[in-house]
């Protein structure tokens, strides 16, 4: 299962050639379980979104009563199709089975990029009431937390903004101008990569441009003289290893990029950062989502 932070937190199920909600019509039917087993999702029927459901508010009707969805990413992709509840199982401790009823979640009948060639389904994690956390209430303590492995990990694999006041590169800090993150930054495992501010980007890129020099490193252009990808891009010797780390400063805790996962990145987004996947490896994420904190700490993941 596909797991990705999105905006409205909705939990959303992707529909797979064969399913039903590829038919051109929509029959409620009974109820039955959906159960989260190994990283797969199995159901066999779904009822309608009910109009007394804390949810529909939050979603149109179409003419012949569904609650229809339409999402559209940063990024790009969109979705949309039909808002449905069933129950969902979830694996537990002694081999058995939290059982929770009531669950709405949408099930794609159109799909544009990427969505309609990788991702299968998408659960979001997020304050937000529509998110899985919000479904399943109290049971869910109102926290949750992850940890990516590795890129090049055999392990297949929202949104929170906390306070980011500064960066730091090769232990020198940047000292970046008081309001340079206005809209904080956000943790989403759904980008690969991270964005900066363009400003505070610039800054970075200047910064690590001076470390390299040090070393008579050759510039090679990637992808263009537009292209963000070429600036950056450095032909190194066999056995370099002075790559230099980067920190964020966050409001009351340093999140370390180390050196062994040196890799820029890192784009530029107006009035946007975002920690991508990419720079979250090997470190346990805890959303402490009733307190409103973010908890994190190394860790490493192995296969």
């Amino acid at each position: 299962m596909g797991l990705q932070n999105q905006p409205t937190g909705t939990s959303l199920i992707q529909s797979v050639p064969g399913s039903p909600a590829r038919r051109t019509s929509y029959t409620p039917l009974r109820p039955t379980s959906v159960r989260l087993v190994r990283k797969e999702l199995h159901f066999r029927s779904r009822e309608k979104l009910p109009h007394n459901h804390p949810s529909a508010r939050f979603f149109r009707r179409s003419g012949n009563g569904d609650s229809v969805f339409y999402l559209l990413y940063g990024s790009g992709e969109s979705a949309q199709g039909i808002v449905s509840v069933e129950t969902f199982s979830f694996p537990s401790h002694g081999k058995s089975y939290e059982r929770i009823d009531g669950v709405g979640f949408g099930c794609a009948n159109k799909q544009l990029g990427r969505f309609r060639r990788s991702v299968t389904d998408i659960m979001g994690m997020h304050r937000s009431p529509l998110s899985l956390i919000g479904e399943m209430g109290s049971k869910s303590a109102r926290r949750f937390s992850y940890c990516l492995p590795p890129v090049d990990s055999r392990i297949n694999t929202t949104i929170l903004s906390v306070n980011l006041s500064d960066i730091s590169v090769g232990g020198r800090r940047l000292n970046l101008p008081n309001g340079t993150f206005p809209s904080g930054c956000m943790l989403d495992i759904g980008c690969s990569g991270s964005y900066l501010e363009t400003c505070a980007h610039n800054e970075v890129v200047r910064v690590l441009m001076q470390h390299f020099s040090r070393y008579n490193l050759s510039r090679i252009a990637v992808g263009g003289p537009s292209s963000q990808l070429g600036q950056l891009c450095y032909r190194v010797r066999r056995g370099f290893s002075s790559f230099p780390n980067m920190t964020l400063h966050f409001q009351g805790a340093n999140f370390e990029v180390r050196s062994d996962q040196f890799c820029l990145t890192m784009f530029t987004k107006d009035r946007m950062t975002i920690v991508g996947a990419f720079q979250q490896q090997n470190v346990r994420f805890v959303n402490d989502i009733c307190n409103q904190k973010v908890l994190f700490g190394l860790e490493l993941v192995v296969d």
